[in-house]
């Protein structure tokens, strides 16, 4: 969940950037009269900022009173797991439309990518996880994941 509420602040944050700084460029426009040309390239570069933050924004937005209340959306069900090493490695649940992140700190070297019996909870607009248990098939076996005890 810290990855969510870094997304948002930092987004918001870039967000609100692009917008003043956007207007900072146009009451330049306005004070120096018709003679000023407005820089394409940082109007360019604020408005593709706005574009992109706006739409993280918006998508971590929607999440928000669920993430506040602890209510997440609920799937049971056989999904996929791919597993990202590296940096950055994370765990994502595959099913439906739907592509749930979890991060590194989720499971272990005893998880490996294939097809699961899935119990998740997650955020359905970011697609953040904020759960995951696996089996191997429907009522089979748990599959340990770290904190499990």
């Amino acid at each position: 969940m810290v990855r969510y509420y870094v997304i948002l602040i930092l987004s918001t944050f870039l967000l609100i950037s692009s917008i003043g700084y956007l207007g900072f460029i146009f009451i330049e426009k306005w004070r120096k009269g018709e003679r000023y040309q407005i820089p394409l390239k940082k109007t360019g570069s604020s408005f593709l900022g706005l574009l992109i933050f706006g739409f993280f924004f918006v998508s971590y937005v929607q999440d928000l009173p669920e993430v506040l209340s602890n209510q997440p959306a609920k799937y049971d069900g056989k999904c996929e797991i791919v597993i990202d090493s590296g940096k950055g490695a994370h765990l994502e649940a595959n099913f439906g439309e739907h592509n749930i992140w979890f991060g590194s700190d989720t499971y272990d070297d005893t998880v490996r990518a294939g097809r699961y019996f899935c119990e998740v909870e997650y955020y359905p607009h970011s697609e953040e996880g904020a759960s995951l248990t696996l089996y191997r098939t429907k009522g089979g076996k748990k599959v340990e994941l770290k904190g499990d005890s």
